[in-house]
C-alpha cells in the first residue's frame, strides 16, 4: 500500500509542470503588444493543479506514516530475532563476539538499519520513477537542452562510486570502535569501586578519551566525504539550471541561430526547467539512497555475522531421556576452549561421581575447576571423550532436561533488576509463598529480607544487585 501511495504522489507531482505548460500556452494569447488570458481556462487548469498538489501532499503524509511504521516494525522484528539467535549461542559463540559487541550490534547497528529502511523506502521508489518520467517529458520538449543535465549523470555516478568505496570500510571501522567504547565503559563502571579505591579516575578518563577520539576521528572522515558529495551535487545542479536558463533564454530573443529549434516560448523554458530540476532532484535522491545503504551496509555485515554464527551445542529438543539418579561419569575427557588453542585445559580426565556423593576439587587459578562444571551443563562440549549422566551421554539429553536438573552456584552471585521476589522466582516460576520462605530460610537470608529491606520481598533490586550488600 505504501508503494502505491508513493508512486501516485510522485505521478501527481510530475504532472504539475505539464499542466502549467498547458495553462501558459493555451490560457494566454498575444494581440500585437497586448497579452490577454482566458480566465475560465486558467482557473480550470489552476484548480486541477491545486487539487493535484493537495492530493500529493496528503498521499505524502500517508506514505510517510506507513513507511515509518514499516521501518520501525522491521527494526523490532530484526532486534527480536537477533536476541533469539544470541540466546541459542554456546559459550564459544559468546567468547567469540563478547557481550559489549553484541550489545552494539543489537542497539546501534539495528537502529541504523531501521533508520535507513525508513529514510530510503520513499526515495528508492520516487527516485527512479521521477528520473525516468521527468527525463522523458524534458526530452519531449527539447532534446538539445536535455544534453545539459544528461551529461551530469555519468559524472555523478563516478563520484558516487568513489565515495562509496572510500566510506564503506570507515563506517565498519566506526561500528567496531563503538564496540570498544562499550567495552571500556562497561569495564570502568563495573569496577567503579576498585577504580576509586585506587584513585585511578584520571587514568580511566584518559583511557576513555582515547577510545572516544578514535570514534570521532573515523566518523569525521566518513561524514566529511558524504558532505563533499552533497556539496558537489548541489553545485552541479545549480550549474545545470544556469546553463538551461542561458541557452533556453537566448532561444527566445536570438533569431539568428537556426540550429536552435526548441524552447520557442517562455512556457517551454519554465516547463523544461521544472522537469530538469525534478530529474536532478531524483539523481540526488538516488545518490542519497546509495550513501545511506553504504552506512547501513557496515551494520548489516555485522548483523550477518551474528546470524551466520552457528552454536556448537546441538540441542536434541525431542529427546525422551530423563535424568533419574544423577550419576556423573567423565570418560577420557579432554577439552580446549578453541580449536586454535595449542594446549588442552583438561586432558584425558576419568572419574565417576555417584548419586548423592560429595566431591571437592582443588587447584590453582586457571586449572580448569569451573570448566568441569561447564562441561556437565553443556556450556561447552568436550573436545575428546564423553560426559555421561545415568550412563548416557549428556549430548543425548535435551538442554532443558539437562539444565533443569543440574543446578550451578557461580562464584559471582548475580541479581537482576526487579523485585526480590521476582529474582527468587527465577529458580521456580510456580513456587508458592511457603516454598519461597523455605528457600530463603535455607539460604540464611530470610531475616535480612523481612527485617532489613524496606519493602521485604517487594523491594526493588538494582541491576546487578548494586543496592544491596
Amino acid at each position: 500500500m505504501a508503494c502505491i501511495t508513493i508512486i501516485l504522489e510522485n505521478a501527481l507531482e510530475i504532472s504539475l509542470p505539464f499542466l502549467m505548460n498547458v495553462m501558459l500556452k493555451n490560457g494566454m494569447t498575444q494581440n500585437g503588444d497586448q497579452y490577454s488570458y482566458d480566465p475560465p481556462f486558467v482557473f480550470l487548469i489552476g484548480g486541477i493543479m491545486l487539487i493535484f498538489a493537495v492530493l500529493s501532499f496528503f498521499l505524502g503524509l500517508i506514505s510517510s506514516k506507513m513507511t515509518a511504521k514499516a521501518g520501525r516494525g522491521f527494526g523490532y522484528e530484526l532486534r527480536k530475532r537477533e536476541y533469539q539467535k544470541i540466546q541459542e549461542y554456546s559459550f564459544t559463540n559468546l567468547d567469540q563476539f563478547r557481550a559489549n559487541s553484541l550489545i552494539t550490534r543489537m542497539t546501534s547497528d539495528v537502529q541504523i538499519i531501521s533508520d535507513t529502511f525508513c529514510q530510503v523506502m520513499r526515495p528508492i521508489l520516487r527516485g527512479p520513477f521521477q528520473l525516468i518520467f521527468a527525463s522523458i517529458f524534458a526530452l519531449s520538449i527539447s532534446k538539445e537542452l536535455s544534453l545539459v543535465f544528461l551529461c551530469v549523470i555519468p559524472i555523478l555516478a563516478l563520484l558516487l562510486g568513489t565515495i562509496i568505496l572510500l566510506t564503506r570500510p570507515k563506517f565498519y571501522q566506526m561500528q567496531a570502535e563503538l564496540d570498544h567504547i562499550n567495552r571500556t565503559t562497561d569495564e570502568s563502571l563495573t569496577a567503579m569501586k576498585l577504580v576509586r579505591a585506587n584513585a585511578k579516575e584520571n587514568y580511566e578518563i584518559q583511557k576513555f578519551d582515547q577510545v572516544n577520539k578514535n570514534v570521532s576521528r573515523i566518523g569525521t572522515k566518513a561524514n566529511s566525504l558524504l558532505a563533499l558529495n552533497m556539496g558537489i551535487m548541489q553545485m552541479m545542479t545549480y550549474a545545470c539550471v544556469v546553463a538551461i536558463l542561458l541557452v533556453g533564454g537566448s532561444s527566445i530573443f536570438d533569431s539568428f541561430h537556426p540550429e536552435i529549434t526548441a524552447m520557442k516560448t517562455a512556457a517551454d523554458i519554465a516547463t523544461f526547467l521544472s522537469y530538469a530540476t525534478q530529474t536532478l532532484a531524483s539523481l540526488m535522491m538516488i545518490c542519497n539512497v546509495m550513501l545511506s545503504f553504504t552506512r547501513a551496509s557496515a551494520s548489516l555485515k555485522r548483523l550477518k555475522e551474528v546470524f551466520a554464527a552457528e552454536s556448537e551445542i546441538i540441542d536434541k529438543k525431542d529427546s525422551p531421556l530423563r535424568i533419574e539418579s544423577g550419576k556423573i561419569e567423565f570418560d577420557h575427557v579432554s577439552f580446549r576452549y578453541s580449536k586454535e588453542a595449542q594446549e588442552n585445559v583438561l586432558s584425558d580426565l576419568n572419574f565417576t561421581l555417584e548419586s548423592g556423593q560429595t566431591i571437592g576439587i582443588l587447584g590453582e587459578t586457571g586449572a580448569g575447576k569451573s570448566t568441569l562444571i561447564y562441561l556437565i551443563d553443556r556450556f561447552y562440549d568436550t573436545s575428546e571423550g564423553a560426559v555421561r549422566i545415568d550412563g548416557k551421554d549428556i549430548k543425548d539429553y535435551s538442554l532443558s532436561e539437562l539444565r533443569g536438573k543440574v543446578a550451578i552456584c557461580f562464584q559471582s552471585p548475580r541479581l537482576f533488576k526487579g523485585t526480590v521476589k521476582e529474582n527468587l522466582l527465577w529458580g521456580n516460576i510456580d513456587a508458592t509463598e511457603d516454598e519461597i520462605l523455605e528457600a530463603c530460610e535455607i539460604a540464611c537470608c530470610k531475616d535480612f529480607i523481612l527485617h532489613s529491606l524496606s519493602h521485604g520481598f517487594d523491594t526493588e533490586i538494582a541491576q546487578g544487585g548494586d543496592n544491596v550488600s
